[in-house]
């Protein structure tokens, strides 16, 4: 995931005049969803002064550094695969990423560099061209081998990101529909058959979630404050539930719904992704809209909420215990000034703990890469602070990504490939069998 990029070439696009139109929609209010939501017995969100405080890692918390790469502190973890609840379990997980959504950035031989996501892929190339491309790569990017060999290190869990595409054709959407269930099918089946637990997730929602290739299209943010979108998202949400009703363990399968989420890319991965109150509220009605859905079709479904950079703690406070939620965070070091590598873990083992909640917080997303400083002889430490940092004082975490395909160079040694790539890691022996830990900073 190269936000940093992305961000960029949004911003030269003139993102400003296209936060303006989002804010526009906003200030309306009640934005046409009444009849919408009177179906689900609920009524547009009004309560964002409820929130909480928003938390973010504080990357200035570390010692000097010297001495990082000595420690190598061992744990017995038992990565176990029956799951009761997020309140107990403990996710080793990894993202089945780059597959049901193509991102051009991680995946340069999928979609040309000269598209910058898939919308604009498809839409220059038309379906009939696109669409061979995208099956051969859902085909063969991720297969049963791979589950079976993250199996053998330790994994429990699988986090898959699909598009809105996936599941319906919303009319005018230039992402591809295709045979993607089919493939998701095949692994999510043989994924509950091995005992792990499945995350299904939409990267994407009609319109554009944060106006990011992996929310639609770059330059899309028109999910925000849209009632035809917002309607399109309940079909899509409908398809999801059913394909979860119909696999063969359903009651081991979270669900979640967005990813991500931001209604100014100006603000996208700080503590104010999602605008107050206008997009907090927003992004509760979305929520409440889809929790009602899952509580008719499956009350065992837990549904996980994205928390947009903004810390499980902000959006704690809209939520009763005992109803079947988990929070997602993100925590990435690879855009963060002034980190260097040997810093990495020491920040990761002084602030996991503070990420907690009243409710289970799973970190769907981490990576081993260091804004500065990278060093291939450190990734294990680094890789294994955060796995078992997460574990001890939150629900477990998936690494970002279980491959990738990008030959960049990164500050210091080695490349993107090193840092990203649970298969690399595997291959490098980074990752130890079992999902053992013997070389954790704390």
């Amino acid at each position: 995931m190269r936000y940093g990029i992305a961000i960029t070439a949004l911003l030269a696009l003139g993102s400003s005049a296209d936060a303006a139109a989002i804010s526009d929609r906003a200030s309306s209010g009640g934005w046409g969803l009444a009849s919408i939501l009177s179906a689900f017995g609920i009524s547009v969100s009004n309560d964002a002064g409820k929130h909480g405080p928003t938390f973010s890692i504080n990357y200035n918390a570390h010692g000097n550094g010297v001495g990082a790469w000595q420690k190598a502190v061992s744990h017995s973890i038992p990565w176990r695969n029956n799951f009761q609840g997020w309140s107990t379990y403990k996710a080793n997980g990894v993202n089945l990423g780059s597959w049901l959504e193509v991102e051009q950035g991680n995946t340069p031989n999928v979609i040309p560099s000269q598209y910058p996501d898939e919308w604009t892929f498809c839409s220059a190339v038309g379906k009939g061209a696109c669409g061979p491309v995208l099956e051969n790569h859902y085909r063969t990017w991720f297969t049963t081998s791979d589950i079976d060999n993250f199996a053998r290190y330790g994994i429990n869990t699988i986090r898959i990101p699909t598009t809105y595409a996936a599941w319906y054709a919303v009319p005018g959407s230039q992402l591809y529909t295709g045979n993607q269930l089919a493939y998701l099918r095949t692994i999510t089946n043989y994924a509950l058959s091995k005992g792990m637990h499945v995350i299904i997730g939409l990267h994407s929602l009609p319109g554009g979630a944060n106006s990011l290739d992996i929310g639609e299209a770059l330059g899309h943010g028109n999910w925000w404050y849209n009632q035809t979108n917002f309607d399109f998202s309940m079909k899509v949400v409908d398809q999801v539930l059913g394909f979860i009703q119909t696999t063969i363990n359903p009651n081991q399968i979270t669900f979640e719904p967005a990813n991500e989420p931001c209604d100014d890319i100006r603000n996208f991965a700080t503590p104010n992704t999602i605008s107050y109150p206008n997009g907090v509220n927003y992004y509760n009605t979305y929520l409440r809209a889809v929790y009602a859905k899952i509580q008719k079709v499956n009350r065992n479904i837990p549904m996980m909420i994205s928390d947009a950079f903004m810390g499980a703690s902000y959006w704690a406070p809209f939520w009763q215990q005992g109803q079947n939620i988990v929070f997602d965070s993100h925590f990435y070091f690879f855009a963060a000034s002034g980190v260097y590598s040997q810093f990495v873990s020491d920040i990761t083992c002084g602030q996991a703990s503070a990420a907690a909640t009243s409710f289970p917080v799973f970190v769907g997303e981490f990576s081993i890469e260091s804004k500065y400083n990278n060093t291939l002889a450190a990734r294990r430490q680094i890789y294994q602070s955060q796995q078992y940092a997460y574990a001890q004082y939150l629900s477990g975490s998936a690494f970002w990504d279980g491959k990738l395909d990008v030959t960049d160079r990164v500050d210091g040694e080695g490349t993107k490939n090193d840092y990203w790539s649970f298969a690399n890691l595997i291959k490098d022996g980074v990752v130890l069998p079992g999902g053992a830990i013997n070389s954790s900073f704390c």
